[in-house]
């Protein structure tokens, strides 16, 4: 199966349900209403060194998630050969996310969750980069520039 184009992948942006739309809206002002820290990461040594090392993982706050449901309910998440993506750099630098083409940020959730699957903190990288938001809000422009579908 080949990759999706540009066009493919903001055909289905475009194709969001209202209140996918909504729920979107909602998880941006959520996460940049946080006063809490989004992640905090746990396990690992002990500071005494008194405990056997232990695997440091990251655990989110519910509006890292929901945000990233959100833009996965909008149809920013793509199938696609994520690992060999040459563009993966934006999930650390929120400049590029600022001005990445709006394809690539779907491009960039699937990075995300799958990275996560894979090696803990590649959404924390994004959450401490200031690029998490940034999808968010883009993509939301996005879809409320869109023309509005038919009835």
């Amino acid at each position: 199966m080949p990759d999706p184009t540009d066009e493919e992948i903001l055909a289905a942006l475009r194709s969001a349900p209202a209140d996918a739309v909504e729920r979107l809206r909602h998880a941006v002002g959520a996460y940049r209403s946080a006063t809490a820290p989004l992640v905090e990461w746990r396990g690992g040594r002990d500071p005494a060194g008194t405990a056997a090392a232990d695997s440091a993982y990251p655990v989110y706050d519910d509006r890292v998630w929901e945000l990233l449901g959100a833009l996965q309910a909008v149809g920013a998440f793509v199938v696609f050969d994520w690992m060999h993506w040459k563009r993966a750099a934006v999930v650390r630098d929120v400049r590029l996310a600022v001005s990445a083409p709006v394809a690539d940020l779907a491009r960039l959730v699937t990075v995300l969750l799958r990275g996560e699957r894979f090696g803990d903190g590649v959404i924390a990288g994004a959450v401490d980069a200031g690029v998490l938001p940034v999808l968010g809000e883009r993509v939301l422009a996005f879809l409320d520039d869109r023309a509005p579908t038919p009835s």
